[in-house]
């Protein structure tokens, strides 16, 4: 570690700005001093390192990076190394001291390791599982306004547009979708970069557009396929047909339960951004109670360290959050397709308590889903490959569990607010 002033004085514990330190009523000794300039090295010897194996080497460069962010220390990681000799030149004193040449040994750098801009592989994959719950609301909005639309793409094809066209045509309007989300999020980063005083290369924020564009095709793939394939009788036909075998719905939750297998893909897309929250969110509490936030380990045969930051929860909340997000536009849409329906229901003597219950009930079944799906996948995951104790794994899951299904409850507060407004000559008025 190469040392300053500031950092022995953290080392030590008992650092005081330095205007306000005195020492038998002396101006305080390091008063004029640099406080950031390098002043020493400290070599450092990691316990559980048995030489420059792969295992040993993650240890050491999880504690090189503990001492960094707890001291603010240039560590460089020189595992492997050993003591080369080297001639000197030192030039002639200002005292009469000769000109001497001097052999030292000195140990070349295995690694050094940069921690103010990089970023570790499991940073990585926790931004990534936000784009992926992006996609999946993107995906899910691009199906719903295809259903939305049957009417108007069964008319093109009877005027004689090609499926290719069509498809086409959905697809470029998400694509577009994703270009002007790209050119947002863009400028929010130029505007931030100065402001939070953050280092950024331009070629990565002008990055951000194809990447934006990139995940909204990969998003509208499916939905651009779906109305390629509409038929012409499409613009008769209501968006909303049962399919298989009819059967008697005889209580509020059977009402529920039917709706969520009415349309499978939507209830699948909802419920797939809690499933990866919640499986990510069950390894990271598994790690933080097991071992202290810290784990160091093999995955498939290859050295791996984790340590659970502040950041990664922050992470982690953030793609439950846009899951939820997600479970509310799925329930929006839903009420909004079934405007008639339930209005009919309202007709027939159903009160607002009963309705309700069904927006609740499944919510509940999306979040017991992806919630259930998710916990089952980080014990597995963390238990088979990071090797993490079966009962910290299990609370783990139950915790992150119980925490997507009450925010799939709580995202169905807002198309709640919606029921009220479904009254027979509203949906009249509508149609």
């Amino acid at each position: 570690m190469l040392t300053s002033l500031r950092a022995a004085a953290k080392l030590l514990g008992r650092w005081k700005k330095p205007p306000s330190c005195v020492f038998n009523e002396r101006p305080y000794i390091f008063q004029n001093a640099s406080h950031t300039a390098p002043i020493s090295v400290v070599r450092v010897r990691v316990k559980g390192v048995k030489g420059p194996d792969p295992l040993s080497l993650e240890r050491i460069k999880l504690v090189a990076q503990r001492i960094h962010d707890e001291t603010g220390l240039d560590v460089d990681i020189t595992a492997g190394s050993s003591p080369h000799p080297l001639l000197v030149e030192l030039p002639a004193g200002k005292f009469g001291r000769p000109e001497l040449l001097l052999r030292e040994g000195w140990s070349k750098k295995g690694v050094s390791v940069s921690f103010l801009r990089a970023l570790d592989r499991k940073d990585l994959l926790l931004f990534a599982l936000i784009l992926v719950i992006c996609g999946f609301f993107l995906s899910n909005g691009a199906l719903a306004t295809v259903r939305a639309r049957r009417q108007e793409i069964g008319t093109l094809r009877t005027l004689g547009w090609p499926r290719r066209a069509i498809f086409g045509a959905i697809l470029g309007e998400v694509a577009g979708v994703g270009l002007v989300a790209g050119l947002i999020g863009a400028a929010l980063a130029l505007v931030l970069v100065p402001v939070l005083d953050l280092h950024l290369d331009l070629w990565r924020v002008v990055l951000v557009i194809p990447l934006s564009v990139g995940l909204a095709l990969i998003a509208g793939l499916g939905p651009a396929v779906l109305a390629g394939r509409g038929e012409p009788l499409d613009a008769l036909r209501p968006p909303v047909a049962g399919r298989g075998r009819l059967g008697r719905v005889r209580s509020v939750l059977a009402l529920a339960m039917a709706n969520l297998r009415r349309l499978p893909a939507r209830t699948l897309l909802g419920a797939a951004g809690l499933f990866v929250g919640v499986s990510a969110l069950t390894v990271l509490v598994a790690i933080e109670r097991s071992f202290g936030g810290t784990l160091v380990g093999t995955l498939l045969g290859n050295a791996v360290s984790v340590q659970v930051r502040g950041s990664n929860f922050v992470a982690v909340g953030l793609t439950i959050v846009l899951a939820a997000v997600s479970v509310a536009d799925v329930l929006y849409l839903n009420l909004r397709e079934r405007s008639a329906e339930l209005a009919t229901l309202r007709a027939l003597g159903w009160s607002d308590g009963q309705l309700r219950a069904t927006v609740v009930l499944e919510a509940l079944g999306i979040g017991l889903i992806g919630s259930a799906a998710g916990a089952a996948l980080g014990v597995a995951f963390g238990a088979a490959l990071l090797g993490v104790g079966v009962l910290p794994l299990l609370a783990a899951a139950a915790i992150a569990g119980a925490g997507g299904i009450a925010v799939a409850l709580a995202a169905s507060l807002l198309p709640l607010t919606q029921v009220g407004r479904l009254t027979p000559h509203a949906v009249l008025a509508a149609e």
